[in-house]
């Protein structure tokens, strides 16, 4: 990333900025070869002692604490099992392993329903939400597109492609529905995707 780039100029002292400015002399300063490294040289000191760095933002989600304690405690099991020498003691641990993979695998599948219903709910006014829903839980790579416009113009960027889509979708289905049903499965999406796909590429021909 650019030095200039890395401050954040919503939280700068801008009077400060241009006093510091104003009372360089430019003409004296910027003499002798290399005067736009001098300039920039310049305005990043400055920028540097007036200016905070932006926080970085972490891509990665929190796990939630209950799954955590779940995945500590299958952690504890799975390495106590090394040191059983009893069958019976040995399967009384593993069953314990298998109910925590359980409650673990409810947790995991709660987490996706909840943001395959988000992705459907909001596929009219986000189409860009429900692509990016739809290509991170694809078991398999897309294979829509290039898409064609009315005009002629092929499309083959994923988000114009997930724009168009959207707008095709909202223009032909206009179900209004009163209790939405989901299924334990990305296979709602896929379908949904495919045919919304489908079906522009049959009013485009």
């Amino acid at each position: 990333m650019p030095k200039l780039c890395r401050y954040d100029y919503h939280q700068a002292n801008w009077e400060t900025i241009n006093n510091q400015l104003q009372i360089i002399d430019w003409d004296l300063y910027l003499t002798g070869p290399d005067k736009h490294k001098k300039f920039l040289n310049k305005i990043e000191e400055i920028c540097a002692k007036n200016i905070l760095l932006k926080k970085t933002k972490s891509t990665k989600k929190p796990v939630p604490r209950e799954r955590k304690i779940l995945m500590r405690k299958r952690s504890r099991l799975r390495n106590k099992t090394s040191k059983l020498t009893s069958k019976h003691e040995l399967q009384k641990v593993l069953d314990q392993i298998y109910r925590l993979e359980d409650n673990l695998k409810q947790h995991y599948d709660e987490e996706r329903n909840n943001a395959e219903k988000r992705a459907i709910e909001n596929i009219k006014k986000n189409p860009k939400c429900f692509y990016s829903f739809a290509n991170k839980y694809s078991n398999t790579k897309s294979t829509i597109g290039p898409l064609q416009r009315q005009n002629g113009d092929v499309v083959n960027n994923p988000i114009e492609m997930a724009e168009m889509l959207g707008q095709q979708y909202e223009s032909v289905f206009s179900i209004t529905v009163l209790q939405p049903i989901f299924i334990d499965s990305f296979i709602v999406c896929e379908i949904l995707f495919q045919t919304a796909a489908n079906i522009f590429y049959i009013i485009v021909q």
